[in-house]
């Protein structure tokens, strides 16, 4: 694993060990939610309870072959968290979330949640 790879998890895993158990939470995209995937998989093991929304149909799909429950944010009445990676943050710290395919979904997770957890490596400064 490479450094950044190290890093990226290390900082995913630490998101995710923050999620109470029984949480719905929403599911970020790209390659540093997948470790935090990888982290609810470990803890689900130990009887850790977690659902999610995903924000991609390429999380969605990762979340359910690790056998995490997937759910359509019309399904939920809220999110207790969303967790997310920043694509670039500038000089000032403010963030910036890109245009891909999950541009929209990003957006209606986040405003679903209670509260937006972005994780931001150092590459995306």
């Amino acid at each position: 694993m490479t450094d950044a790879n190290a890093s990226k998890r290390a900082a995913a895993f630490a998101a995710a060990d923050l999620v109470p158990d029984g949480a719905t939470i929403g599911f970020g995209t790209g390659s540093t939610f997948a470790f935090v995937l990888e982290r609810f998989a470990q803890r689900m093991q130990q009887g850790f309870r977690v659902r999610g929304v995903a924000t991609s149909v390429q999380t969605a799909e990762h979340a359910k072959r690790l056998g995490i429950p997937v759910l359509a944010l019309d399904e939920v009445d809220g999110l207790d968290l969303a967790i997310d990676g920043a694509d670039e943050v500038d000089p000032k710290k403010c963030l910036i979330k890109g245009g891909g395919g999950a541009h929209l979904r990003d957006r209606l997770v986040a405003v679903a949640a209670r509260a937006l957890l972005v994780l931001v490596g150092e590459g995306k400064l």
